[in-house]
């Protein structure tokens, strides 16, 4: 049986020299969505197929494989730095991972990572921020919160 193989797509992608963030306007697609379906975690609908045939000037049966010979490719989300070295030791990364993946010990608290907690007493999973925000600790927060005050009233004295 053919299947909607997402490694034809990342070549073609690839050898029109664009990223998945090019793409993701040209198809109106978002890049998530276009990253699981390069590494086969999920299946294109078929308007998306008709948005990637639309970009590369390909027909249908130009992306589809035997389904024996597609890879679906997964945990591709711990990043490495360009020495091959995790940017992580393995100890930082046991201790971020969410609680579902911990076992029966239940919840465990960061306390190394500078994490603000924005709804105090509700139960929620603590883990590493993948989207680039920086987490500092509540205390950390309100001393720079302070320190800009005085920034701001010492500004306005100079003027």
């Amino acid at each position: 049986m053919k299947l909607f193989d997402g490694a034809k797509l990342k070549q073609m992608r690839l050898d029109a020299k664009l990223t998945q963030y090019d793409l993701a306007p040209l198809t109106n697609i978002t890049q998530t969505r276009i990253s699981d379906i390069e590494r086969n975690v999920r299946q294109p609908l078929p308007k998306e197929i008709d948005a990637f045939m639309a970009v590369f000037g390909k027909t249908k049966a130009d992306f589809l494989s035997d389904e024996r010979d597609i890879v679906v490719i997964s945990g591709t989300f711990t990043k490495t730095k360009k020495d091959g070295k995790p940017p992580h030791p393995p100890e930082f990364l046991a201790e971020t991972r969410p609680a579902c993946d911990r076992g029966t010990t239940g919840s465990l608290i960061d306390t190394k990572s500078e994490q603000l907690e924005l709804f105090p007493g509700i139960d929620v999973q603590i883990g590493s921020d993948l989207a680039g925000f920086v987490l500092i600790r509540a205390d950390t927060y309100n001393e720079l919160v302070e320190s800009q005050a005085k920034l701001h009233k010492m500004q306005s004295l100079l003027k």
